[in-house]
């Protein structure tokens, strides 16, 4: 694609050429002072159709056309858009984690529906990892959930993979994984 999609907080979006520089920006209403043009997280799928994460809601981009409300989804703040390698779309909105499987509409996981997600990860193997306000989890490829740690003084944020160690954002820092560790 050789092109960089950048998010702008309280201004639409931007895409740059990587070669020759060239930006354009795009607003998702010519009233640029509108709400919705608060674009959080952006996504680019393998058709290079655009999603845009906003505070008031899912949008897609087809190629140069304008911006598409996703009705499905609510109007509330989208929070992570991600894709695992079955082209396969996750979101993240209102605690709670929504998928869209090829040619369907976006739904919330049904065994997540429970939980109240504050972030989520899809790793390089495909696995989903999710923290709630005090612990994480994964997702194996059966589909069970399976418990991995709990932090009791911790507010968690995103599991995110450096140097192939996965970490966990929260209040007090970068947490490290560490395999045998389940409470602390």
């Amino acid at each position: 694609d050789n092109k960089i999609y950048a998010a702008q907080y309280a201004g639409g979006y931007n895409i740059m050429d990587i070669y020759s520089h060239k930006t354009d920006h795009y607003y998702l209403d010519k009233d640029s002072f509108n709400v919705k043009n608060n674009v959080f997280t952006i996504y680019v799928d393998l058709q290079h159709k655009i999603y845009l994460g906003t505070n008031t809601g899912l949008f897609t981009v087809e190629k140069n056309q304008i911006p598409i409300r996703v009705d499905e989804i609510g109007s509330a703040e989208i929070a992570d858009i991600q894709e695992d390698r079955k082209n396969q779309i996750y979101l993240l909105q209102e605690n709670k984690l929504y998928v869209k499987k090829q040619n369907s509409i976006f739904k919330v996981i049904p065994e997540l529906k429970s939980y109240s997600i504050k972030g989520f990860f899809i790793d390089h193997l495909d696995q989903l990892w999710f923290t709630t306000d005090s612990a994480l989890y994964s997702i194996q490829k059966n589909g069970k959930t399976n418990f991995e740690v709990k932090f009791k003084k911790n507010n968690l944020g995103w599991p995110i993979r450096i140097d192939n160690k996965l970490w966990i954002t929260s209040k007090n820092g970068l947490i490290k994984k560490k395999k045998k560790t389940k409470y602390t």
